[in-house]
């Protein structure tokens, strides 16, 4: 759908999705359909600046309102994909002004800035200028193509069997439940479907419900989430020490984490 928006000359977009990864891939598909040469994808966040794929950050583009000069003063055709710029825009007038600016000053140069988020949060000056679009979850031939690249088997009948059990998750979250499969079986067969069908019942639970849980089930939804913010994630069996200093089973879950290189430790309560 976005090569289609680009190719129908619009500068400006905003897409909502909490999968920053996959819109980024998503790009830069589309990107590549662009012209015979294709057209790059540059990446902005406000903690790592602006950088084109495989590049050196630009000086100067760590700002908002320096990323946004150096897109009107770029002079080839581009992608520019902005992550969380809601925020610049919404705590800023001088901001949502400029990029009226750029808006202007971009159309029909090839140049397409596309902001994500995993919120609606569009100015009202904004409202007529860009395009919204809710990326949708993947889709069957997304998650076959998943589900073989992540698994490593070469059982086309036994992926087109499981992948099923996947709509309706995001990548990151379909990935947790081919893990989940794995350790539970060492390798995917048919008997992996109730592993596959445990984490959107999980997430059904405690996200949409919002009933709560026991403390595996807390843990790995929450883990879930930061395996989507980015984080790398991975699940310890855990037991509890009673006040005579005796270890319990090892019956509880804990969620090992690495913020920045540093290792963090996360467990979630039952109550």
């Amino acid at each position: 759908m976005l090569r289609e928006v680009f190719e129908s000359g619009r500068p400006l977009t905003y897409v909502r999705t909490s999968e920053e990864q996959r819109a980024g891939n998503v790009l830069r598909e589309a990107g590549q359909r662009l012209t015979g040469a294709g057209v790059p994808v540059w990446s902005w966040s406000l903690t790592t600046g602006l950088r084109r794929d495989g590049g050196m950050v630009e000086a100067g583009t760590h700002d908002p309102r320096g990323v946004l000069e150096f897109i009107a003063a770029h002079t080839e055709p581009a992608i520019f994909h902005l992550m969380d710029f809601h925020e610049p825009l919404r705590d800023s007038v001088e901001i949502r002004r400029r990029m009226r600016d750029v808006y202007q000053s971009i159309h029909g140069q090839g140049k397409y800035v596309v902001i994500t988020s995993p919120v609606r949060a569009i100015p009202e000056e904004l409202e007529r200028s860009l395009l919204y679009v809710d990326l949708r979850p993947p889709d069957l031939v997304e998650l076959t193509a998943f589900l073989r690249a992540e698994s490593g088997t070469t059982d086309d009948a036994l992926v087109h069997q499981l992948a099923p059990a996947l709509l309706g998750l995001t990548l990151d979250e379909a990935r947790y439940a081919v893990r989940r499969a794995l350790a539970a079986g060492g390798q995917l067969s048919a008997q992996s479907l109730p592993s596959l069908l445990e984490e959107k019942r999980l997430l059904d639970k405690v996200v949409d419900a919002r009933r709560g849980g026991f403390c595996y089930e807390l843990n790995g939804a929450f883990g879930a989430l930061l395996g989507t913010l980015g984080f790398d994630v991975t699940f310890l069996a855990a037991r509890v020490y009673g006040d005579d200093g005796k270890a319990g089973d090892w019956d509880a879950t804990v969620t090992f984490a690495r913020d920045n290189g540093e290792p963090r430790i996360i467990r979630l309560e039952d109550d």
